[in-house]
């Protein structure tokens, strides 16, 4: 608001006889924003930081209000066609960094679509005019590898249900698997290692640096157990993938050693044959993007054997020292019915009974 003072042509006589006129200037719009850039995270496909810094102070013209983002998808073809995805207003003060620099989470551009290019324009917005938008900043949001454990907050990725006769049920988060928030999934694996113990048994993969299931020292079925199942072998199909895609729910029941016929294939064709009894297992769910895989084992959690259904001992929760120590005790426990026995007996003989 500018104030500028008018002279009555008929009092002249003095300044306290000159009215004061209040008169709106017109305003100059702000200037542009600088040093816009766009930084992708490390780890999350979807997620970027914009930034940049307001005007000079001289080039406000006024108080500022904030900032406009306009989020442009360019055409995967040619790049040349652009589509607006929306414009959105950032309040003066969010995400404020000293001195006068913002930045903005995928969050607030409403997400980050993954192998798309996005451009980014920014200007700032006074208490009257807007000032105009900066030249567009490119963004590619290229693929990364996934994070099974953080695809679904709070939602376990694997978990054994119970296993019985050389076969383990558990329980999948078939949707953690197939997410594509990282990018595409080509391909989803699950993997067994069969251990002795909890500290020995086979070499356990693991998924830095794989670009693909094939990368991973594992085979068949059929081939681990000719060599006594010191190689781990897969026990999923290699359409798995296709299969999840079809029910992909949080509770997905697989069951590991489903197959019984699997002598009569080849070692070199999947079966999901039985898993040996009284062993340590180590089952790891694999799934692999463009950019690589990611692993989720149960190592660390949880060690399962499985059990032998024809074995009543096992179903009661009797072990062989159990049975061992109570085959024993029956033994010890006749031998002194019968030595009580027999003396009595001896006792009766030597007494004398009236007639």
């Amino acid at each position: 608001m500018a104030v500028i003072p008018r002279q009555n042509a008929e009092n002249l006589t003095g300044p306290q006889f000159r009215p004061w006129v209040d008169v709106r200037m017109p305003s100059l719009p702000p200037g542009q924003v600088q040093l816009v850039s766009v930084r992708g995270d490390n780890y999350n496909a979807d997620e970027m930081t914009l930034s940049f810094r307001c005007p000079p102070e001289m080039e406000r013209n006024g108080t500022l209000r904030g900032f406009v983002v306009r989020v442009m998808v360019l055409s995967v073809q040619d790049n040349t066609t652009p589509q607006l995805q929306g414009e959105f207003f950032i309040p003066l003060g969010k995400h404020h960094r000293e001195p006068c620099s913002y930045k903005v989470d995928a969050a607030d551009l409403n997400g980050i679509e993954v192998l798309k290019n996005y451009s980014f324009e920014v200007k700032v917005r006074g208490e009257e005019f807007d000032g105009a938008y900066t030249d567009p900043v490119f963004f590619f949001a290229s693929e990364k590898i996934p994070i099974l454990d953080r695809a679904i907050p709070g939602r376990e990725v694997l978990v054994p249900v119970r296993s019985f006769g050389g076969a383990m049920d558990i329980k999948l988060c078939a949707l953690c698997a197939v997410n594509e928030r990282q990018g595409p999934v080509q391909e989803v694996g699950l993997l067994i290692c069969v251990r002795d113990s909890d500290d020995g048994g086979c070499s356990y993969p693991d998924a830095t640096g794989i670009k693909n299931l094939s990368d991973i020292n594992a085979t068949t079925w059929a081939r681990s157990r000719a060599v006594g199942f010191a190689i781990p072998f897969w026990a999923s199909p290699d359409n798995w993938l296709e299969k999840l895609l079809k029910d992909p729910s949080t509770d997905y029941l697989y069951t590991i050693g489903a197959d019984k016929d699997c002598d009569t294939n080849t070692v070199s064709t999947f079966c999901n044959g039985p898993l040996p009894l009284n062993k340590v297992f180590t089952i790891s769910l694999f799934t692999c993007n463009g950019a690589g895989c990611d692993e989720y084992n149960t190592y660390y959690t949880d060690r399962f054997n499985t059990k032998d259904q024809d074995d009543v001992g096992d179903d009661d929760g009797l072990t062989d020292g159990h049975i061992t120590a109570i085959a024993v005790g029956v033994i010890v426990l006749s031998v002194a019915v019968v030595v009580v026995i027999i003396f009595i007996v001896r006792k009766m003989r030597g007494r004398s009974f009236p007639t």
